[in-house]
């Protein structure tokens, strides 16, 4: 098994796994206690020649540096974009906390190649949890156009006896359960009636 030196491992830049800080601490001392660690799976990096992307461990090699090590054991795997992008969606399940946002954008990237329903059997989300997660990486919607002053309702105020606020919801309450409702049907019919 290679053993690689940390300065040329990078963490993937869609990585979307996060760990808090408790569990990082333990991580740290387990590995200080045993200095074991399950292997760092790594690909070649795309972009620089002798360099190598972290698809799985990057925790691991975060506690690695900060305990001094300069090596970590590493397992190299030849994987394309796709299949990057599927393991850290898959392998990065095993322990600590996704970013909601990060894990968005990858799934995001599987749906243009895959059928959702197809990608649920894959991973631990569900189809709808899939589209949700999909759904909150889209920027909100743009407000609507602010409407016209007088499109806009204004509020209407009668100050009544209480023998005039009886006899008015009298005559309204045939028009319409609602007295609101009521109050503009009746304007309506008086606005016919001077047509």
């Amino acid at each position: 098994m290679p053993n690689l030196a940390l300065d040329f491992l990078d963490d993937h830049p869609g990585n979307a796994n996060r760990m808090n800080d408790e569990l990082f601490q333990k991580l740290i001392g387990h590995i200080s206690e045993s200095k074991n660690y399950p292997p760092l799976i790594v690909r070649p990096s795309p972009q620089t020649k002798g360099r190598y992307q972290i698809l799985d461990g990057h925790h691991r090699a975060k506690a690695l540096r900060e305990l001094g090590f300069s090596n970590a054991n590493c397992d190299i795997w030849d994987v394309n974009d796709t299949q990057t992008d599927m393991l850290l969606l898959t392998l990065n399940r095993l322990c600590g906390d996704d970013d909601p946002y990060k894990r968005g954008e990858i799934l995001e990237r599987l749906s243009q190649t895959m059928d959702i329903d197809a990608l649920a059997k894959k991973l631990s989300d569900d189809s709808q949890r899939i589209r949700k997660l999909i759904e909150a990486t889209k920027p909100p919607p743009q407000p609507l156009e602010p409407r016209e002053v007088s499109d806009m309702p204004h509020g209407v105020m009668f100050f009544l006896t209480a023998a005039q606020k009886s006899c008015l919801f009298g005559q309204l309450k045939p028009l319409a359960k609602d007295r609101s409702d009521a109050l503009i049907l009746l304007l309506e019919l008086d606005r016919k009636l001077q047509d």
